[in-house]
């Protein structure tokens, strides 16, 4: 919980994973003695171990939301609200083809147990419902574990581009053309962002 945190930061206690997270619960417990009606959205992966810790810290409305209702992107994440969000989504979404021309699903590597081999190997997987898989920050390597591919409809498989990604995260193609930023630096910060239509669904 945040007193834990803050007892455990006075100590000099270095945090890796969660201490953006109790920044916030204390920034925003902070704003809402000064302002009781400030509104709050927080995202992060479902979880079932944490998912309940960031509703119990922050309060408000638990909202599970997959960017596949929008885009065709797998991308299911936990929003808390201070606020009910709407429960009528959109009958249709963005079709991949529309994103990707001749793009049938998405496609990649996860990590399988090799019995013969007695030890962990990627292992081809495809997605089949006309989506690609979840887009995070980390750039995959053709073969390695990771899902920033896509198969076309011959059977070819293709990496995603800045382009495909900036489109399936919701933002203008382009967004990310700023002088001076690698393709790493790009393929991070559109892992990182929001959905857009999923944002602009939970503010309207």
């Amino acid at each position: 919980n945040l007193e834990d945190y803050l007892y455990f930061k006075n100590l000099g206690y270095k945090f890796t994973r969660s201490a953006t997270f109790w920044e916030c619960v204390r920034v925003y417990r902070e704003l809402l003695e000064i302002n009781p009606n400030v509104a709050l959205i927080n995202e992060n992966v479902v979880n079932g171990k944490w998912t309940p810790i960031m509703l119990n810290a922050l309060g408000g409305h638990l909202n599970i939301r997959n960017s596949n209702i929008f885009l065709p992107q797998n991308r299911n994440r936990a929003y808390v609200t201070s606020f009910p969000i709407s429960e009528i989504f959109p009958t249709t979404r963005t079709p991949l083809t529309d994103i990707i021309p001749d793009a049938i699903s998405g496609y990649g590597w996860s990590l399988a147990w090799d019995s013969d081999e007695q030890r962990w190997l990627p292992k081809p997987r495809e997605k089949k419902n006309n989506e690609i898989n979840c887009i995070t920050t980390q750039i995959a390597d053709y073969g390695k574990a990771g899902y920033k591919w896509y198969i076309d409809k011959y059977g070819n498989i293709h990496p995603l581009t800045i382009e495909h990604l900036e489109a399936l995260q919701g933002l203008p193609v382009g967004y990310t053309n700023i002088p001076g930023l690698t393709d790493r630096d790009k393929h991070h910060m559109i892992g990182n962002c929001w959905t857009i239509p999923v944002i602009a669904h939970i503010l309207k």
